[in-house]
């Protein structure tokens, strides 16, 4: 008979194993960047019949940049690559639109055979136990459901509704228009509008109303009910001999059900906020996350369709370092800035409740077909989160992985110094404690930074603009470092954390045309205009490469940080309106967002330029 622990033992191995399996499948998967090591022999890879294919199916030749565009869409699920290169083909926007369809469908049908391939062999191995196996076969039934419903919602929302709205309203007027159909709450017996939807607009008349996704989409949402049914009925038959986590992952999944049938528009976001409560009930290595995030949608804060199952390392501990530094920095500020004591104590409550998993995404589905995070922290509902906390996602061994896969990209040396990147691919591939501690202290930081200054009300306050969104990803990234600049840390750890922050600014950039990612790209002109503004960056585009970074200026910009962040914060303590804080550092014009620094946006500018005649072109290394 077995015994505590032996099953406690042979979990352990078993997670070990599952998760070495899960990074050879990946390894595989980004090994089709090998296909540039010998482009003249292209056919000879594993990968070339099917990219051979594609390439036909787009009606495209097979060259390197092209190619580089379809191993991004492939191994690093990024769409706008292969868009700048139609554009540059100069390929319809209805061309583009089906192209983007294609691909989508195509990379929803390859992780789909892998994750499956994945699930057979945890079977064949006989890992975990019956319920575990039956989890994970069932969390992958209901995201081929997802994918489908994903389709719809992009096509129907985003591609579609969205477009329109902004196409004959602009921006603005869009918002005033739609913020009526916004999911209310209740909120001290009143109806207030909640800063996400589960719903969709549709106009009716002179106005537009709210139709709930089991409404809109009731093909797709019946299949995933019942895919959740199926999964009920198989997990209420077995016991959870591992973590006796078995009633919460029934109670979560039920919640799941409910909310995905309910049609009633005033009950959408209390049915989600269930959800999001019997999810922090799960603390197990298998955490399945269900639709959280809202970038796509700029108007109404649509959740997105997205579904995985992420696992932790059993062999990674959490890092104190960077909790602790953000809960000392915070308490400072909050003291210096006179932050009201109802701020400080949400947002103290909120840190000491975090829980934080290092692990890889396993299988994922829906929206994480056009793009997975390198991190996460949520739910997004303050209410759950007052109550019961925050989970956050790191997932560095993912990102090391595909970092170190990726071939040196020709406008990155055209940028900088060739001395500066060889410095970061010194860290990367020779020194990994150190890519481990930037990694903390940006990504896992940007995470924790999330938190700080927020209450229930704050983004609804903030964002009656529509750009709260805007200045929160700069937020959590200066948290983040300034916390990390209140503590000691060697030159070496200080130049590393900058380098990172700078060479992400600018990558950011290519995002200009990408608008679920609008609050990045103008993230990085924030930064960017730090970096220019303090002396770090010199941009002289008669020169090759066109930077100079002056590392003998990092402290100017470390102040820099530690002045706009202040400043960031006290804006947040007033719960103003977020244009108001953007717009020091970024325009909106009829062509979209720009810098406000002249430096900056000079160099923006030739950046985009660049990015759009050579962003996917592979560097040539002589050998």
């Amino acid at each position: 008979m077995q015994t505590i622990n032996d099953i406690s033992k042979k979990t352990q191995k078993d997670i070990k194993i599952f998760y070495t399996l899960i990074q050879k499948n990946s390894e595989e998967i980004q090994g089709i960047y090998k296909i540039f090591d010998d482009f003249k022999h292209w056919e000879r890879h594993p990968y070339a019949p099917t990219l051979s294919l594609l390439i036909k199916r787009l009606g495209l030749e097979p060259q390197k940049p092209v190619m580089m565009a379809l191993c991004d869409r492939i191994a690093h699920l990024k769409e706008a690559p292969m868009i700048q290169i139609l554009k540059k083909h100069h390929k319809s926007s209805i061309d583009i639109s089906i192209a983007k369809r294609l691909l989508l469908n195509f990379v929803s049908s390859f992780y789909a055979k892998k994750h499956h391939e994945l699930i057979l062999e945890v079977y064949k191995q006989g890992l975990f136990d019956a319920f575990y196996r039956e989890l994970l076969m069932g969390v992958h039934t209901i995201g081929l459901a997802m994918n489908n419903f994903f389709e719809s919602w992009q096509d129907v929302l985003i591609d579609g509704i969205n477009k329109d709205m902004q196409k004959s309203y602009g921006n603005m007027q869009a918002l005033k228009l739609l913020a009526p159909t916004i999911d209310t709450e209740e909120i001290q017996g009143h109806m207030i509008a909640s800063d996400r939807s589960y719903s969709i607009p549709k106009r009716l008349g002179d106005t537009f109303i709210a139709i709930p996704y089991a409404n809109a989409f009731d093909i797709e949402i019946v299949a995933i009910v019942r895919a959740i049914e199926k999964l009920l009925s198989k997990l209420g038959a077995l016991p959870d001999t591992i973590y006796d986590k078995k009633e919460a992952y029934l109670k979560y999944f039920q919640a799941l059900k409910c909310a995905f049938a309910q049609k009633d528009k005033n009950k959408l976001i209390a049915s989600w906020r269930e959800v999001d409560m019997c999810w922090m009930a799960i603390d197990t290595p298998f955490q399945v996350g269900h639709p959280l995030e809202y970038y796509e949608d700029r108007y109404r804060h649509a959740v997105a369709p997205e579904w995985d199952l992420r696992i932790s390392n059993p062999d990674k501990i959490a890092d104190k370092r960077v909790p602790e530094s953000i809960e000392v920095m915070f308490a400072q500020y909050a003291s210096k800035l006179a932050a009201p004591r109802a701020l400080k104590d949400c947002v103290q409550k909120a840190l000491r409740n975090v829980k934080v998993y290092n692990g890889l995404p396993g299988l994922f589905y829906g929206a994480d077909m056009n793009g997975l995070f390198s991190a996460q922290v949520v739910p997004n509902d303050e209410v759950v989160t007052q109550r019961f906390g925050k989970k956050i996602f790191a997932f560095g061994d993912k990102i090391i992985q595909s970092a170190r896969n990726k071939p040196k990209m020709k406008l990155s040396y055209e940028t900088f110094e060739t001395s500066y990147l060889q410095a970061r691919r010194d860290i990367l591939f020779g020194n990994e404690p150190l890519w481990h501690l930037v990694y903390d202290i940006t990504t896992n930081g940007h995470e924790f930074g999330h938190i700080l200054w927020i209450e229930e009300d704050t983004q609804r306050l903030m964002n009656i603009d529509g750009e709260f969104k805007n200045i929160e990803e700069f937020k959590a990234t200066a948290g983040g470092l300034v916390a990390f600049f209140e503590n000691p840390y060697t030159q070496e750890e200080f130049e590393a954390v900058i380098d990172d922050t700078l060479c992400r600014a600018v990558g950011l950039m290519a995002w200009r045309e990408q608008e679920e990612v609008l609050p990045y790209y103008c993230e990085g002109m924030i930064h960017l205009y730090g970096a220019f503004e303090s002396g770090v960056l010199v941009f002289d585009p008669s020169s090759t490469p066109v930077l100079k970074v002056k590392k003998d200026r990092y402290g100017d910009l470390k102040l820099w940080y530690m002045r706009i962040y202040e400043s960031l914060a006290q804006h947040y303590i007033q719960k103003a309106p977020a244009d108001m804080w953007l717009q020091n550092f970024v325009s909106k014009k009829a062509k979209g967002y720009s810098s406000t620094s002249k430096l900056a946006y000079v160099f923006i500018e030739w950046y985009w330029q660049k990015y759009q005649e050579m962003g996917q072109e592979v560097l040539e290394v002589s050998k």
